[in-house]
C-alpha cells in the first residue's frame, strides 16, 4: 500500500539536510513491556521522538523505514502517533517484514512539536506469531544507504518552512521476550509423618526440577497449604508451590503430606504379684491399688490425656478386683487416639499368682522369766515350737515344727526378765482352720486357741492370757512328779541354753541359764498339777497328772533311781519337801538319761492306761 509519496518525496527531501545543534534520536519502543504471553496477541511498537537539547527548532514531522521478523511478528496495523504527529502522509505495508511510514502536522507549519520529548510520531500494531527469548532488533531501523531515501525528520526553518533534520541516533527495538509457555516441574516427593505437629515446614527446595523455555532460574514460591482431609490417623495435606517464569507463566505443583500415626504408645506395666490365698478359701483379693495400673503413659503424638486404658482378664472377670484363683493373667490394653496399642505380651500382660496356701502370722510367748547373760542388745535363745492345726479323725490336719528365735534382752542389763513375744509366719494348705496349738515339746504345756482372720492372714497369738506355760519337762501335756523327776534326774547339768528341733530329750534348763538348777524348779512347783489344753481333735497325752510314782515306774520310764531322794522307793512330795530343804543328789552326768525316749513312751502309754495302777494318774 503506497500512498502520499509524492507529497512525502516534497515534503521530506525537497532540501538538503541541515545541521542542527540538538541529538535528535528516533527510538522503537514497547515502552517497557518486555513480555508477551498470548500467542496471536498484539505487541505495541512506537517510534519515538526526543531530544537532548531541545530549542525553539520545531519538528514538523518525519519519515521511516523499518525492518522485523517475519518469523516471530506479523505486521497488523500502523497508526500516527500522539499530537501534534496526527497526519499520516505516507505508509508502505506492501512487502512483508518491510515498512515505509511518514508522519506530519495537520496543516504543516506554522505548527510544531519542540519539546524534549519523548513523543510518539507513530505506532505500528505486530502479531506475536512465534516464541522468542529476550532478544533484540526484532524490529529494526531499515538500513538505507544505498536507498534515495532514508529515516530523518523534519523541522521548521527560520522562514517557517520544513527542511529536513538528520536523525543523531536510531534506537532498534530492544529486547522482548515472545512467550507463552509456562514452566514446567514435577511434583515434590510425597512425605508421610507421624503426627500433625511433625508436618515439616515449607521448603521450596523440594521442589528440583523447575525448568523453563526463556527463564533460567524459574521461580518457585509456596501458594498454601490445604486443610488435613481424613484426620491425623491417616488424612492428608495438600501443600502447593507456585512455578513462576520472567514472563509471569506460572504453574502449580503439589506435594501430598500424609500425617498417620503408627506409633504404639508407651507405659510402664504394673509389676507380676505372687501371693498365698486369703485366709478361709483358695482366692485371694486385692484391691486396685495392689494389682497397680499402667504409668509412665507416653505417646508420640496424643497428649497423656487422650490415651485410654482398658484391661481382659483372662477368667474372664467383669470386675478388675473381682477375686483371683490359680493363675490369671491382666492384658493391658493402652491405646492412643489413632488406634495403636502394644501387642507384645512381655510389654503387656500382667501376670497374678495365687499359691495354694494361706499365711498364718503367729506370735508366741514363753511363760515366765528367762536368763538375759549380757548387758548389750541382741541376746536371744531358740526353742523348738510344735504347731498342730484344726483335725482329721484323729490326727492333725498339719503339723510343723518351728525353730522359734526369741529375744531375752533386759532393758540394758543382764538378769532374768519376761521374754518378748516371737512372730513367725508359716504357709499352709489353702482353706478353712478353726484351731491350732502350740507347745515347746521339751519344756511347755499345749495351749489350743481359735484362730481369727485379719488383712486376708490367719493370725493367732500365744502371748498375754494364752502363753506357753513353761514346766512340763517329760511332754505329756503334765505338770506332776514325773517333771520333777525329770528336773532332779539332770540336776547340776550345763550346756547350751537353746534347743533345736532334733534336740534329745530331756532338756531341763528352762529358764535358760545353761544350768539345771533352783531357778528351774520354780517352773515346776508354780505349775504344778497343771493340765495343758486338749489338742484339735479334743485328745490329751496322759489323763491326770501324777502325784507320785514308784522308782520301777520311773526307771521303765527313763529315769534313774537316784532321783528318788528319800530312798523310799517312791518319788512323791517328800521327795519334793526333801529338796526344798536343802537334799539334793550326788551330780551325776546325766547323758544316758532318755537315752531311748520312743521306747520309754510306749511304757509311759502303758502307765497311762487305767490298768497301769499310776496313784492319782
Amino acid at each position: 500500500m503506497r500512498r502520499g509519496v509524492i507529497f512525502t518525496t516534497v515534503l521530506l527531501l525537497g532540501l538538503a539536510a541541515t545541521a542542527s545543534a540538538d541529538t535528535p534520536t528516533l527510538t522503537l519502543t514497547t515502552n517497557g513491556v518486555t513480555c508477551y504471553t498470548t500467542s496471536g496477541g498484539d505487541v505495541i511498537v512506537e517510534i519515538d521522538f526526543s531530544q537532548t537539547v531541545p530549542t525553539a527548532d520545531e519538528i514538523l514531522g518525519g519519515q521511516f523505514f523499518l525492518d522485523y521478523d517475519t518469523t516471530k511478528l506479523t505486521f497488523s496495523s500502523i497508526t500516527t502517533g500522539d499530537s501534534p504527529f496526527t497526519r499520516q502522509v505516507y505508509v508502505d505495508t506492501g512487502t512483508a517484514g518491510k515498512i515505509g511510514y511518514a508522519v506530519g502536522i495537520p496543516n504543516g507549519p506554522p505548527n510544531g512539536y519542540s519539546g524534549a520529548g519523548p513523543i510518539s510520531m507513530a505506532t505500528i500494531t505486530f502479531t506475536a506469531a512465534a516464541e522468542v527469548c529476550d532478544t533484540a532488533g526484532l524490529v529494526t531501523f531499515r538500513d538505507t544507504s544505498t536507498l534515495p531515501y532514508d529515516t530523518r525528520l523534519t523541522k521548521k526553518d527560520n522562514s517557517g518552512h520544513g527542511v529536513p533534520l538528520a536523525v543523531s541516533v536510531l534506537n532498534n527495538l530492544s529486547a522482548i521476550t515472545l512467550d507463552w509457555s509456562d514452566p514446567t516441574a514435577s511434583n515434590p516427593a510425597p512425605v508421610t509423618v507421624e503426627c500433625i505437629g511433625d508436618v515439616p515446614a515449607v521448603d521450596i527446595l523440594v521442589v528440583t526440577d523447575e525448568a523453563d523455555n526463556c527463564t533460567a532460574a524459574p521461580v518457585v514460591a509456596w501458594v498454601s497449604d490445604g486443610p488435613l482431609t481424613g484426620g491425623a490417623c491417616g488424612g492428608t495435606i495438600t501443600r502447593t508451590y507456585s512455578v513462576t517464569d520472567d514472563c509471569l507463566n506460572s504453574i502449580n505443583v503439589t506435594q501430598t503430606i500424609t500425617v498417620d500415626d503408627t506409633i504404639d504408645p508407651t507405659f510402664d506395666l504394673p509389676g507380676d504379684i505372687t501371693r498365698n490365698a486369703d485366709a478361709g478359701g483358695c482366692t485371694l483379693t486385692l484391691t486396685a491399688g495392689e494389682i497397680g495400673w499402667p504409668s509412665n503413659l507416653s505417646d508420640n503424638c496424643s497428649a497423656t490425656g487422650d490415651i485410654t486404658v482398658t484391661w481382659t482378664r483372662s477368667d474372664a472377670a467383669t470386675n478388675l478386683d473381682d477375686p483371683f484363683s490359680g493363675t490369671t493373667t491382666i492384658t493391658w490394653r493402652v491405646e492412643d487416639e489413632c488406634g495403636n496399642y502394644e501387642t507384645n505380651v512381655t510389654l503387656t500382660v500382667q501376670t497374678i499368682t495365687v499359691l495354694a496356701f494361706n499365711t498364718f502370722v503367729i506370735d508366741v510367748q514363753l511363760e515366765g522369766d528367762l536368763y538375759d547373760p549380757n548387758a548389750g542388745s541382741g541376746d536371744t535363745i531358740t526353742r523348738c515350737i510344735l504347731f498342730e492345726f484344726d483335725c482329721n479323725v484323729s490326727v492333725p490336719v498339719w503339723d510343723t515344727e518351728v525353730l522359734v528365735t526369741f529375744s531375752v534382752d533386759d532393758d540394758g542389763t543382764n538378769g532374768y526378765s519376761t521374754m518378748s513375744p516371737a512372730q513367725l509366719v508359716v504357709d499352709l494348705p489353702c482353706g478353712s482352720y478353726t484351731c491350732v496349738t502350740a507347745e515347746d515339746e521339751l519344756h511347755s504345756l499345749r495351749v489350743t486357741l481359735t484362730p481369727s482372720i485379719s488383712g486376708g492372714e490367719w493370725v493367732a497369738s500365744f502371748t498375754v492370757g494364752n502363753m506357753l506355760t513353761q514346766g512340763d519337762l517329760y511332754d505329756d501335756n503334765l505338770v506332776d512328779i514325773v517333771d520333777f523327776g525329770t528336773f532332779i534326774a539332770e540336776w547340776g547339768w550345763t550346756g547350751s541354753t537353746s534347743t533345736t528341733c532334733s534336740t534329745a530329750w530331756p532338756h531341763s534348763d528352762i529358764d535358760a541359764d545353761g544350768a539345771i538348777g533352783s531357778a528351774d524348779y520354780a517352773f515346776i512347783a508354780s505349775h504344778f498339777l497343771w493340765i495343758g489344753d486338749l489338742d484339735c481333735c479334743g485328745s490329751r497325752d496322759a489323763f491326770e497328772p501324777l502325784m507320785s510314782i514308784t522308782v520301777r515306774e520311773l526307771v521303765a520310764l527313763g529315769l534313774p533311781e537316784w532321783v528318788d531322794l528319800t530312798g523310799d522307793g517312791v518319788l512323791d512330795s517328800d521327795d519334793i519337801v526333801a529338796f526344798m530343804n536343802g537334799t539334793v543328789p550326788e551330780i551325776v552326768d546325766p547323758s544316758g538319761v532318755g537315752s531311748d525316749k520312743a521306747e520309754l513312751n510306749d511304757l509311759e502309754s502303758e502307765y497311762d492306761s487305767p490298768e497301769a495302777g499310776f496313784g492319782g494318774r
